[in-house]
């Protein structure tokens, strides 16, 4: 019994959107909590708090996208670039939904940053999937 658990745990693991799920889940929880932490504990704005928690829950997501869930051989020069387009977008929302959020709305910082852990990642997934990495989803199991 063991045994088939491994291996249908080791089939999973092998499943791209298993890999983005997993992947993707880490950077939002890191993100999340740092935001939270900037915000809470060190008394920074939250559009502050929630652009510097997108900064470095981006470098350990393009690293473990690459290296994990899409097992890109894609060379840096190219994927990088791309997923710095896609960032860069992607900061921009994560500046924007905190100022509206709590400025416009008086929205709870949480909440701001709960939009932000949803809807970016969402688009995310579509654009790493698409544009980003695409060319190792065509196989997804070489390395």
């Amino acid at each position: 019994m063991r045994d088939a658990i491994a291996a249908a745990a080791g089939r999973l693991a092998r499943t791209p959107l298993v890999r983005l799920l997993a992947v993707g889940g880490t950077s939002t929880g890191l993100y999340l909590a740092l935001a939270f932490a900037g915000e809470a504990r060190l008394g920074l704005p939250a559009a502050a708090a929630s652009i510097g928690a997108y900064a470095v829950a981006a470098v350990f997501s393009y690293l473990a996208h690459r290296g994990f869930t899409f097992r890109s051989r894609r060379p840096h020069r190219e994927a990088a670039w791309r997923f710095s387009l896609l960032t860069a977008a992607g900061w921009g929302a994560a500046l924007a939904i905190p100022v509206v959020l709590t400025g416009a709305f008086g929205a709870p910082p949480l909440a701001s940053f709960l939009v932000v852990a949803i809807a970016i990642p969402a688009a995310n997934a579509l654009a790493l999937s698409r544009l980003v990495f695409a060319r190792a989803l065509t196989t997804p199991h070489s390395r």
